[in-house]
């Protein structure tokens, strides 16, 4: 509730890192951040769950790119502390890692075990997952974020979410070090092309 604004650090923040800060009122889905990463176009952006016009879930900042996907691999990656792992559901078959501190905390489901194995074989993005206490993360090909709109056929999109708005530059330095992490190893697996669709 105190402090500075959401805008007051982002704005700035965009600076810091070479991205366009996009200033836009609620109304139009909120102020948000685009920067890029070797050819990914990343949005950096906030978003409410809407329930009724009178109630609402929490707000959650998150990260987002869509990319060219090789082969379709799609995968989930939730850590709730709140929650069992048997109360989490997913379309994908659970998949241990191999690594048991991550497995018996992270829960991760997917189409393709190999790949799983292979993307979460690189040690900085197991160690910054594990120091998030909540998130969500998920690469799919059934439709994108933002209104849920069908997404192209060879298209995926990666989108990694936390709870809160985060105006911490520390903790939103880490999450798009993570991210990036995430998809260069989705790069050299052979399931992402190194660039964005133009959709």
């Amino acid at each position: 509730m105190f402090g500075p604004s959401k805008n007051d650090v982002w704005q700035p923040f965009a600076s810091e890192i070479g991205g366009e800060f996009i200033l836009k009122g609620w109304w139009a889905g909120g102020s948000y951040l685009n920067f890029q990463y070797k050819n990914w176009v990343i949005t950096l952006d906030t978003f409410t769950y809407l329930v009724t016009l009178y109630t609402h879930r929490p707000t959650y900042t998150r990260l987002r790119t869509q990319f060219v996907t090789k082969d379709g691999f799609c995968f989930n990656a939730q850590r709730h502390p709140f929650l069992y792992k048997t109360f989490i559901k997913s379309s994908y078959k659970e998949v241990m890692t191999g690594f048991s501190n991550f497995d018996t905390e992270i829960n991760v489901n997917g189409s393709d075990e190999h790949k799983i194995k292979e993307l979460f074989s690189v040690a900085k993005i197991r160690y910054l997952l594990l120091e998030i206490p909540e998130f969500d993360l998920e690469n799919n090909t059934n439709c994108g974020i933002i209104l849920k709109k069908d997404l192209p056929k060879g298209v995926c999109e990666l989108n990694f979410k936390v709870p809160d708005v985060i105006k911490d530059t520390f903790k939103l330095k880490t999450y798009i070090d993570l991210y990036c992490e995430l998809l260069d190893q989705l790069y050299k697996i052979g399931s992402a092309e190194d660039a964005s669709p133009h959709i």
